[in-house]
C-alpha cells in the first residue's frame, strides 16, 4: 500500500514539473518566432520527403498522415490502439480500400503538395499539418505570431514540444502575396462603389481604384480597366493602352483578354487587321468559357472565316450527345430537325429534344414547344406547347417569351389577352445585356462621342447583331469616327453593310449597291450594284430599289438600256410607295422627253413632210380654218395691248412738295412726389 502511495506522489511531481516547463515555453515562444532570420531572395524552395513521390517534378504526400517517430505521435498511437481494436480497423479499412495490400493507391485520392520549410530552426523538414500552436490546430501555413506576416509551418505536430519551424516563403514571394491582397482590396472597394451608385463622379472614383489594382498586376482588375479604355466608359478613351493591357491578359491565359485582342485584329484597331489571328484569339476565348468569344465564332461560322461544315459540327454534336450533354443533344435534334449533314428525322429530332429539355436546357425547352405548335413530327397541342414555351421563358429565353406573346396577342391555346402579351414583347425588348451595352452605345453617339459609340457597335456587330452592324456602318459611312483611317473608312463601313444585308436588311442592300455604283470602298460595278437592287426589289420591295433599277435601265448601267422596262420600275417604285410619286412624276416626264427626241432623231423628217398630206388630214378648207385662227389671235393681242395704255396713270406736274410734320418729343416725365 506505500509502494502505491509513493508511487501517486511521485507522478504527481512529474506532472507539476512539466505544467511549469510548459508555462516557461509558452513565455518564451513569441520570441523565438520573432528571432527567425528569412531566407535569402535567391534561394529557392525545395520540396523534399522521404516518404513522398514524384510526380510532374514535384513531390506529393499521400492524403493519410505519415507517421513520424517522435514520442507525441507514438503516444496518441497507444491511446488509439487502447480505444478498441473495432475502431481501428474501422478507420484503417476506409483508409485503405484493401487491407491486404497496403502498397495500394485509389486511382482517385486526394494528395496534396508537400512544403519544405525555408530557413527557421528546421530548413529543408517538410512541414507537419496539422500542427499545434497556441492550443490551436492549423492544417496550413499561417502568419500567426508574426509581425511581418510571412507564413511559417511548423515541423513538427507540437511546436510548443520541439521549436521546430520554418517558413512556407520567401520574402519575394511574401512581398508579392502582400501586394496581390492589397489589390484585392483595391478591386473590391471599386468594385462596391462601383455596383452601388449610379453617379458618374462615383464611377469614376471607382475606376481609380480599379486602375490602382490593376497597376498590381489584379486579373479582374485588369480586364475591367482595359475594357474601360477601350470603350471610353468613365475613362478617357485610349486604344493603344487598352491593346497593351490585353495583350498582358492573354499572356495570363484571361479568356476576356484572347476575346477582346480578336476584336481588335478583327476590326483593326489599333492593329493591322487580320481575320485569322481574331479566328485564333476567338477560339482560345471561347475554350476559356468567354460567352462573347461563342457568339463570335456561332455567327462567323459558314463564312468566308470558318468554313462552313455539317459533318464537322455533327461529329461535335454527337460528342457532346453522348457525353450527356443537354447542348450537344439540342444541337444533334436541330440536325436532325432541318436536316444538317442527316437525312431529316423528326422522331429523333423529338427525342434529343427531350433529353435536353429534361436536364433543364432551354434550347431543348423551346425546340419542343415549337414542334409541338407547329405540329411538326407530333399532332399539333398548343397546351404542350404552352408548357414548354413557359419552361423556356423561366430559364430566359428571350425567343420563348415571344413566342409566349403571340400565342397570347392572337389567342392561340390561350384566352386572347393584349395586355399580357404587350408585356411579354416588353420584356422581349427589355432582356439581354446587349440591349444595355446598344443603349449605351446610342447615348455615346447623342453625346457626339462617336468613337466610343463606333467601337461599341463594332463589338455588338462582331457577335451579328444586325442593328449594331447597320448603325456601325452608317458612323463610318459619315466619316464621323476618326479612330478609322480615311482610306479604311469605306472599305469597313462595305463590310458591315453587307453583314446587316445578309440578314435582311433592305437600307443595306441598297447601300451595297450604293457603294459599287458609285465605286466607295470598292472599284466601280454597275453589273454588282445592278443585283443588289434587284434582289432590295425582289425580296424586300424596295420603292427605292425599283427606282434606282429604271434609272439604270435608262442609261444603260450595267444592264441594256431599255426605255419601256424603265418605265415599269417607274411606275412599279410610285405604286411601292407614295413618297416616290414625285420623283417618278418629273422621272417620267423626263423620259418622256427622252423618248420624244429619240423618236425625232430616228425618223427622216423631210419625208415625214413630203408623206404629209393636209386635205386629208385637217380637209380640203384647212387654209380657212388656219387663217380665222391667225386672225382671231392677232385681234386679242391688239386688244391687250390697248389696255395695257388705258390703265397706264398720267404723270403728274412737278410741285413744291409739302413740309414734313414735325414730331413732338414724349412729354417730360415728372418725378414722383
Amino acid at each position: 500500500m506505500r509502494v502505491w502511495v509513493g508511487l501517486t506522489l511521485l507522478l504527481c511531481a512529474v506532472l507539476l514539473g512539466s505544467a511549469s516547463a510548459s508555462s516557461d515555453e509558452e513565455g518564451n515562444q513569441d520570441e523565438s518566432l520573432d528571432s527567425k532570420t528569412s531566407l535569402p531572395s535567391d534561394e529557392s524552395v525545395e520540396d523534399h520527403s522521404p516518404a513522398g513521390r514524384v510526380v510532374a517534378g514535384q513531390i506529393f504526400l499521400d492524403s493519410e498522415e505519415s507517421e513520424l517517430e517522435s514520442p507525441i505521435q507514438e503516444e496518441e498511437d497507444g491511446l488509439r490502439s487502447q480505444e478498441g481494436e473495432s475502431v481501428t480497423e474501422e478507420i484503417s479499412f476506409l483508409e485503405s480500400p484493401n487491407p491486404e495490400n497496403k502498397d495500394y493507391e485509389e486511382p482517385m485520392k486526394v494528395r496534396k503538395p508537400a512544403l519544405t520549410a525555408i530557413e527557421g530552426t528546421a530548413h529543408g523538414e517538410p512541414c507537419h499539418f496539422p500542427f499545434l500552436f497556441l492550443d490551436k490546430e492549423y492544417d496550413e501555413c499561417t502568419s500567426d505570431g508574426r509581425e511581418d506576416g510571412r507564413l511559417w509551418c511548423a515541423t513538427t505536430y507540437d511546436y510548443k514540444a520541439d521549436e521546430k519551424w520554418g517558413f512556407c516563403e520567401t520574402e519575394e514571394e511574401a512581398a508579392k502575396r502582400r501586394q496581390m491582397q492589397e489589390a484585392e482590396m483595391m478591386y473590391q472597394t471599386g468594385m462596391k462603389i462601383l455596383n452601388g451608385s449610379n453617379k458618374k463622379s462615383q464611377k469614376r472614383e471607382a475606376y481609380r481604384y480599379l486602375q490602382k489594382a490593376a497597376s498590381m498586376n489584379h486579373t479582374k482588375a485588369l480586364e475591367r480597366v482595359s475594357y474601360a479604355l477601350l470603350f471610353g466608359d468613365y475613362l478617357t478613351q485610349n486604344i493603344q493602352a487598352a491593346k497593351e493591357m490585353f495583350e498582358k491578359l492573354t499572356e495570363e491565359g484571361s479568356p476576356k483578354g484572347q476575346t477582346a485582342l480578336g476584336f481588335l485584329y478583327a476590326s483593326g484597331l489599333g492593329v493591322n487587321s487580320s481575320q485569322a489571328k481574331a479566328l485564333v484569339y476567338y477560339t482560345f476565348g471561347a475554350l476559356g468559357g468567354n460567352l462573347i468569344a461563342h457568339m463570335v465564332l456561332m455567327y462567323s461560322e459558314g463564312s468566308d472565316i470558318v468554313p462552313q461544315s455539317n459533318e464537322t459540327a455533327l461529329h461535335y454534336f454527337k460528342k457532346a450527345a453522348d457525353m450527356g450533354n443537354p447542348v450537344g443533344q439540342s444541337g444533334l435534334g436541330m440536325a436532325y430537325l432541318y436536316g444538317r449533314g442527316v437525312q431529316v428525322n423528326y422522331d429523333l429530332a423529338l427525342k434529343y429534344f427531350q433529353k435536353a429539355a429534361e436536364q433543364g436546357w432551354v434550347d431543348g425547352q423551346l425546340q419542343l414547344g415549337s414542334m409541338y405548335y407547329n405540329g411538326i413530327g407530333v399532332k399539333r397541342d398548343y397546351k404542350q406547347a404552352l408548357k414548354y414555351f413557359n419552361l423556356a421563358s423561366q430559364g430566359g429565353h428571350i425567343l420563348a417569351f415571344y413566342n409566349l406573346a403571340q400565342m397570347h396577342a392572337s389567342g392561340t391555346g390561350v384566352m386572347r389577352s393584349c395586355h399580357t402579351a404587350v408585356e411579354l414583347f416588353k420584356n422581349v425588348c427589355e432582356r439581354g445585356r446587349w440591349s444595355e451595352r446598344l443603349m449605351t452605345a446610342y447615348n455615346s453617339y447623342k453625346d457626339g462621342d462617336y468613337n466610343a459609340a463606333v467601337i461599341q457597335y463594332l463589338l455588338l456587330a462582331e457577335q451579328g447583331y444586325e442593328v449594331a452592324q447597320s448603325n456601325a456602318a452608317f458612323i463610318l459611312d459619315q466619316r464621323e469616327a476618326t479612330i478609322v483611317g480615311e482610306n479604311e473608312t469605306y472599305p469597313r463601313a462595305l463590310l458591315h453593310w453587307n453583314r446587316a444585308a445578309s440578314q435582311g436588311y433592305t437600307v443595306a442592300r441598297i447601300k451595297l449597291g450604293d457603294y459599287h455604283f458609285y465605286g466607295f470602298g470598292t472599284d466601280v460595278d454597275y453589273e454588282t450594284a445592278f443585283i443588289h437592287y434587284r434582289l432590295a426589289s425582289e425580296q424586300q420591295h424596295s420603292a427605292q430599289a425599283m427606282f434606282n433599277l429604271g434609272y439604270m435601265h435608262e442609261k444603260g448601267l450595267g444592264i441594256k438600256q431599255d426605255i419601256h422596262l424603265a418605265k415599269r420600275f417607274y411606275d412599279m417604285a410610285a405604286e411601292a410607295s407614295p413618297d416616290a410619286q414625285v420623283p417618278v412624276f418629273l422621272a417620267l416626264c423626263k423620259l418622256g422627253i427622252v423618248y420624244f427626241l429619240q423618236y425625232i432623231r430616228e425618223t427622216n423628217l423631210r419625208d415625214l413632210f413630203t408623206q404629209l398630206d393636209m386635205d386629208q388630214l385637217l380637209g380640203p378648207e384647212w387654209d380657212l380654218y388656219l387663217m380665222t385662227i391667225i386672225a382671231l389671235l392677232l385681234g386679242t393681242v391688239i386688244a391687250y395691248r390697248q389696255r395695257q395704255h388705258q390703265d397706264m396713270p398720267v404723270p403728274r406736274p412737278p410741285g413744291p412738295r409739302p413740309a414734313p410734320p414735325q414730331q413732338e418729343g414724349p412729354p417730360e416725365q415728372q418725378p414722383p412726389q
